[in-house]
């Protein structure tokens, strides 16, 4: 499994329509048959602080999901609104 969180800081004034398309992004996500989950999370303090909690079978079906349209879309509006390089963290399951 390839888990991973990606954090991404957006504009003020931004922060609906970033919701808006990793809505749309991590639902049509979750039918890519690589995809094990995608989380959206914004944060409670920081509310142009998002962090993306994603989990793929493989490196591979990362890969295949940023040829996407939705995530093409996605790509986008991030790199329209970030307002600093996003950041990501490798994980490796422990538990369950």
């Amino acid at each position: 499994m390839y888990l991973f969180h990606a954090t991404v800081t957006v504009a003020a004034g931004t922060e609906e329509e970033f919701a808006a398309v990793c809505a749309a992004n991590s639902r049509a996500s979750l039918e890519e048959p690589g995809c094990l989950r995608f989380e959206v999370l914004q944060d409670a303090d920081d509310l142009t602080r998002f962090v993306l909690v994603e989990a793929y079978r493989s490196e591979d079906d990362l890969a295949s999901h940023k040829t996407t349209d939705h995530y093409k879309a996605w790509a986008e509006v991030a790199n329209r609104v970030q307002v600093e390089p996003r950041s990501k963290r490798v994980y490796r399951q422990v538990a369950p």
